[in-house]
C-alpha cells in the first residue's frame, strides 16, 4: 500500500502513470524547482517556487501591550477602553487587528497594526477601515 503526504499528492502520482516527479516549473516565473533539493522537502503539489510565493511572517514581536503603550488602551475601532488582563474566550479581551487587512495585501509590520477588542477585530472582517 502507497502512502502519501496529502490527497494532492497522491493525484499527481496517478496523473503522472505511477512514477514521482522530480520537479515542476513555477507558474508565476517558470523557473524549474527542484523537488527532492538537499536537506529541503517540498510538497509535490506546489505551483509556485519560493521566490514567487507570497510571504507574510506573524509578528511575534508585537503584543497587545506593546500597541497599548504606543498608541493608548483605546480600541481602534470602537474607541472604549481595552482591559489588556483580560484573555479569550472574553469577546473584549485585546487582539491585534490590521489596518490594511492581510487578504488586501497589507503587512504585519508594526505601522500596520493597532489595538481592538476581540469582537470588534471579529466584526470587521477583512473591511476597510473609513474613517
Amino acid at each position: 500500500m502507497r502512502r502519501f503526504c496529502s490527497p494532492a499528492c497522491e493525484r499527481l502520482w496517478y496523473r503522472n502513470d505511477g512514477k514521482v516527479p522530480t520537479g515542476y516549473n513555477c507558474a508565476n516565473c517558470a523557473e524549474w524547482v527542484d523537488l527532492a533539493r538537499p536537506g529541503k522537502r517540498k510538497r509535490s503539489d506546489s505551483k509556485l517556487c519560493d521566490d514567487c510565493k507570497p510571504w507574510h511572517p506573524r509578528s511575534s514581536a508585537t503584543k497587545p501591550r506593546d500597541l497599548a503603550e504606543r498608541d493608548g488602551p483605546q480600541c481602534r475601532l470602537c474607541g472604549d477602553e481595552v482591559d489588556l488582563d483580560l484573555t479569550y474566550p472574553d469577546r473584549m479581551c485585546p487582539s491585534i487587528d490590521h489596518v490594511v487587512p492581510r487578504s488586501a495585501g497589507g503587512s504585519d509590520e508594526p505601522q500596520n497594526l493597532q489595538l481592538a477588542h476581540w469582537i470588534c477585530n471579529v466584526r470587521r472582517r477583512d473591511t476597510p477601515i473609513r474613517r
